[in-house]
């Protein structure tokens, strides 16, 4: 038996919206089933990549934490079969999200992941958004150049990436970028100060989500703004954070639209 559900670890978000979709299965049945998916997926690779028939896979059981809406804790057990058969439930529900005003085309957009470890590549990527933010000038400089002053200290995942087993990072040490330099001192902004930026706060709501969609390059300015992210591209060698990165970014535009908040969890 594979234990645990850290086959799918991932800092989450989820932008709240009521929707007839959330009526019909509630949004933490709908998030354990993605999750579940993903997990019994993850498991399929790896096993199909080392030669093992499919119907043993689908037997293969793995333990799973369930959380309650209160946040209680619950383990069970799925074989990879029983937890795809869940899963399934999802497709006639994902047929209703699509007209959702939410950026993407797939299904239950309002809900999204960024999973772990978080690769070199993406933090470097993340670190260009203040180069790129700087390089834009006005507005968006100005809140690169607020970001030492406002006491993030990215302590969290600064801890998080002491875990030996590097679950959550590639890297041992941070990105960073320079804002400021003159003759006698250079600022730095790191990827972890940039990591709690975007995600230290629960739930991302009003000037919180204005100050971070500066940063990624959106015109909070003209009638009417326009809050789409400019981001910088992505390396030639492409990274699958940096792609889960820009996702987060175009749903926290298609936050601030709705003229609603974000809930996350690391």
């Amino acid at each position: 038996m594979l234990s645990d559900n850290s086959v799918f670890m991932a800092i989450e978000y989820l932008i709240h919206r009521d929707c007839t979709v959330k009526e019909a299965l509630q949004i933490e049945k709908i998030v354990t089933r993605i999750k579940l998916r993903s997990s019994a997926r993850a498991i399929m690779q790896h096993f199909s990549e080392a030669g093992v028939a499919e119907e043993e896979i689908r037997a293969t059981t793995f333990s799973y934490t369930l959380f309650g809406p209160g946040g209680e804790e619950r383990r069970t057990q799925f074989t990879v079969g029983q937890a795809l058969d869940l899963a399934e439930e999802l497709a006639p529900l994902g047929k209703q999200c699509a007209d959702c005003p939410i950026a993407g085309t797939e299904p239950f957009r309002c809900y999204g992941s960024i999973s772990y470890p978080i690769s070199a590549a993406g933090e470097r990527w993340l670190c260009s958004l203040c180069t790129a933010a700087i390089e834009k000038g006005g507005t968006s400089a100005s809140v690169v150049e607020r970001i030492p002053g406002i006491g993030l200290k990215g302590a969290a995942f600064e801890a998080m990436r002491k875990d030996a087993t590097g679950t959550y990072f590639e890297s041992r040490e941070p990105a960073s970028v320079t804002i400021r330099k003159n003759m006698f001192t250079k600022e730095t902004i790191t990827s972890s100060q940039l990591l709690e930026l975007l995600f230290g706060t629960c739930p991302l709501e009003g000037r919180h989500i204005m100050l971070i969609l500066l940063l990624a390059g959106a015109d909070l300015t003209g009638e009417p703004p326009h809050p789409e992210p400019l981001l910088p591209p992505a390396p030639a060698d492409d990274d699958a954070r940096i792609e889960e990165f820009v996702r987060f970014f175009e749903r926290l535009s298609s936050t601030y639209l709705l003229n609603t908040s974000m809930g996350v969890d690391f």
